[in-house]
């Protein structure tokens, strides 16, 4: 082989490892280290709906993406926005409503403090559904005695739970990291529950506590 023969492969070999350095680092790298996500185009209030036009897939770095980044616009296309959000930012569920539980027209989150709870499932988290039933307090009526489940026909049905939470105020879930066991263990004891309900809901229930009656939370789905 001539010496002008192997310079030839010798150029060629150096250029088509330099080709292929570039391709690996402006090409392949990015998409290898990367993923798609949801970022928002345009800025979005508090409360207002997100729309189609609002929000893209968008190639991001893993080492920049949050923990439970959104990978899917029908998750949040249509929700609305928890939070002044800026252009730009990477979506997580904790940004977005994405299980509906912000309050729309003629709904309301209504706190039910620990002394009206007469009973309530351990295993209730957010983003449960529940059927309440009405109980009035032995202690109020003598004749009655505690049953072991609750009868007749709840009060109230298919209510949507906004938060579940201790006597701090912490949410309760199964780990410290979140709801992670299949509700096989909490991290604390529910003290009070906030509810989503329309506002005849919200002044029907009041008008029952008044009265002296207790709610039985029973967990559905």
């Amino acid at each position: 082989m001539s010496a002008k023969t192997r310079l030839w492969i010798s150029g060629a070999v150096f250029v088509l490892g330099l080709a292929a350095l570039v391709t690996f680092n402006w090409y392949l790298k990015p998409v290898w280290q990367s993923e798609p996500v949801a970022r928002l185009i345009n800025p979005v209030q508090k409360n207002e709906v997100i729309t189609e036009q609002d929000v893209a897939l968008v190639r991001v770095s893993k080492d920049a993406l949050p923990e439970r980044a959104i990978r899917d616009l029908r998750e949040i296309v249509g929700k609305k926005a928890n939070a002044d959000l800026p252009a730009g930012l990477v979506l997580a569920p904790e940004l977005v409503d994405v299980d509906d539980l912000n309050p729309g027209s003629g709904e309301a989150i209504f706190p039910i403090p620990k002394e009206v709870l007469f009973a309530v499932n351990s295993s209730l988290r957010a983003k449960d559904t529940v059927h309440i039933y009405l109980y009035r307090d032995a202690a109020q009526s003598r004749t009655e005695e505690v049953p072991s489940e609750p009868a007749g026909e709840p009060f109230l049905r298919d209510v949507r739970v906004v938060a579940a939470r201790n006597d701090s105020g912490n949410m309760v879930q199964d780990t410290e990291n979140g709801n992670t066991n299949d509700r096989i263990t909490s991290t604390d004891r529910i003290g009070h529950v906030e509810l989503l309900l329309k506002e005849e809901e919200v002044n029907a229930l009041r008008k029952k506590i008044e009265q002296g009656f207790k709610l039985w939370l029973v967990r559905v789905s």
